[in-house]
């Protein structure tokens, strides 16, 4: 994502630590209690945004009930853009 300066110039955000990336969401008929990771469409293992509710935290790889198939493409996603300082 890009934001525009005062100036006009157009500066990327830097990418957030992998633990800040993606929301947390449940999905209703699933497996009780697994954590997908949400972005803008669906989640990173492809459930649509409307099949899931978005819960009140980040998600994170590291959780034990992180859903494996999300936690395999947000490693991939993460290697590919590390997390960067913030400017």
């Amino acid at each position: 994502m890009y934001v525009r300066q005062a100036d006009g110039a157009l500066l990327r955000r830097p990418f957030p630590p992998a633990d800040e990336r993606w929301a947390a969401a449940s999905k209703a008929s699933g497996k009780p209690g697994v954590e997908h990771a949400v972005g803008y469409a669906d989640t990173l293992c492809g459930i649509g945004r409307d099949a899931v509710s978005v819960l009140r935290h980040f998600w994170s790889a590291g959780h034990p009930r992180a859903c494996a198939e999300c936690r395999t493409v947000a490693d991939g996603r993460v290697a590919r853009w590390p997390a960067e300082p913030r400017r």
